[in-house]
């Protein structure tokens, strides 16, 4: 006689059998460890729920989300999340038209959080998948008629992959001392303004001297919510319009979602182009010119990540941002898709859950009292990592406390959209020993 097959099974194998063109679609991909490197599968029951795909290996689950549960099953999602991240396991959703109009996009976040998995774990990762838009398959083919040949890619480990350049060597960043000079500003257009810098060793806590203010930038044309971000009066610096593009389809995708979700203020929204676009801008001319990986903690919105990324594409910035709410890290990759950013890596961890390795640049704004960001920072910083953090009027109480725990070099930059407020850029970080007993 045969033996009875449980419920659970019989119901995988039923929705196995009638499968969702959408998840056909992401099943090529996912089978035969094409996507991630990792075996998954499909319909796997999991306590009272069943899993679209599954990777037992790093307890990654993936799920696929027709128009119903944007209405009907939001809370019964919610409680499936809750349940299912209790039990130590990773939920990516996507909805059904992101298969079919982002499909790369997709692959590379599945991608990006199989290598955070793996990295918790401490499990050996192949190297990502190549990038398939039409430019990069151009350039691979010429380059093959060319005869040119990289060299194969050593594997890697989870969490490893951003660390595709060295450190930048001490004399381009100030040697010792800090930052002596400022790098080049990029080719892209920036905020114009008048920087002020004064340099401090906080090897011991002292009084600095006052930074002067910026002019305040000229108002934008429109100050309609619906405006586009960024476009300014003929005294105002413009972005290159590819730049500009992407950030437009950026803000739209942020006006939508914020009618529903707090990822910026209500107050902030009528003068986002200055509170929030153009105040991540200005740190791109801060970053140093040989910096190829930046690391954004708690990104939120995208900002000033997401900007920052937008205008360090064309040069090969890397970003990776990180951000612990599930929400929100959807959101950044739903935006990072609609920018067509491939530069751009989103990582929903807790910061310190983090397993980097060491980028050039390191930047958070509003995240947390300075003392808290440095220890955050410290965690995955290397000897010649700049951190760039916006600080407001009580910037000098944040770094005498600071100075309590820490030594670091500091210059402060007046900050070009907030009066009284800086940027400080931070290097040579170190904790103090404490008091011998």
């Amino acid at each position: 006689m045969r033996r009875a097959i449980p419920a659970k099974t019989a119901r995988a194998r039923e929705l196995r059998n009638h499968a969702t063109e959408a998840e056909r679609r992401l099943w090529v991909l996912l089978n035969r460890r094409q996507a991630a490197g990792f075996r998954f599968r499909r319909q796997q029951p999991i306590g009272p729920y069943t899993l679209d795909f599954y990777c037992p290996e790093i307890r990654l689950a993936i799920e696929l989300d027709g128009g119903q549960h944007a209405e009907k099953r939001a809370e019964h999602d919610a409680l499936r999340t809750e349940y299912l991240e209790a039990e130590g396991v990773t939920v990516l959703r996507f909805w059904n038209w992101e298969i079919f109009k982002h499909l790369d996009g997709v692959t590379r976040t599945i991608f990006d959080e199989a290598y955070c998995a793996a990295g918790r774990a401490g499990i050996p990762m192949p190297a990502p998948p190549p990038d398939r838009s039409r430019k990069a398959r151009a350039a691979r083919k010429a380059a093959t008629e060319r005869g040119d040949e990289a060299p194969p890619a050593p594997p890697l480990r989870g969490g490893e992959y951003i660390n595709t350049v060295g450190a930048i060597p001490p004399h381009e960043v100030g040697g010792e001392g800090g930052l002596s000079h400022r790098a080049p500003l990029p080719e892209f257009g920036v905020v114009s303004r008048e920087t002020i810098e004064i340099s401090s060793s906080y090897d011991n806590a002292s009084t600095p001297e006052r930074v002067e203010e910026a002019p305040p930038t000229p108002p934008l044309r429109g100050g309609e919510q619906t405006a586009p971000p960024l476009r300014g009066g003929e005294q105002q610096t413009e972005f290159a319009p590819e730049v500009l593009a992407r950030l437009e389809r950026f803000d739209a995708l942020l006006l939508a979602e914020s009618a529903s979700h707090n990822l910026i203020s209500q107050a902030s929204i009528a003068d986002r182009s200055e509170r929030h676009y153009r105040d991540s801008a200005q740190l791109y001319e801060l970053i140093p010119k040989q910096a190829k990986t930046l690391v954004d903690l708690g990104s939120g919105a995208g900002f000033p990540g997401l900007v920052l990324a937008a205008m360090g594409a064309a040069r090969g910035l890397k970003v990776i941002l990180v951000e612990s709410t599930q929400k929100k890290a959807r959101f950044l990759r739903e935006a990072a898709a609609v920018m067509n950013l491939t530069n751009v890596t989103v990582m929903a961890a807790r910061i310190e859950a983090l397993t980097l390795a060491p980028p050039d640049v390191i930047t958070a704004r509003a995240l947390a009292p300075l003392p808290k960001l440095l220890d955050f920072a410290h965690a995955i910083a290397g000897d010649r990592t700049l951190m760039l953090f916006p600080k407001g009027q009580d910037v000098e109480g944040e770094l005498a406390d600071a100075a309590k725990s820490w030594a670091f070099h500091v210059k402060r930059h007046a900050s070009a959209t907030s009066p009284g407020s800086v940027i400080l850029a931070i290097n040579g970080l170190r904790r103090k020993r404490g008091p011998r007993a």
